[in-house]
């Protein structure tokens, strides 16, 4: 993805890159091993995760999720 346009990727577009499911992608968020932009509005009651395309490059070359999730 280096030298592309940064995109803001779905909880399921990062599932699918990542042969993962979206619960454990929210996990991932949710401890912090993911960063993640929320996109809904002040009054929306639900919020919308969204992933930039660096960041998911980011952790995928770290290669420390498992330590990251279950360290």
């Amino acid at each position: 993805m280096r030298g592309m346009e940064t995109r803001l990727l779905t909880v399921v577009e990062v599932a699918e890159r990542l042969s993962c499911s979206r619960p454990h992608v929210y996990r991932l968020i949710n401890t912090g091993a993911l960063r993640s932009v929320d996109i809904s509005t002040p009054e929306s009651r639900q919020t919308k995760s969204r992933v930039r395309s660096d960041d998911l490059q980011n952790y995928i070359e770290e290669g420390s999720w498992d330590a990251k999730v279950h360290g």
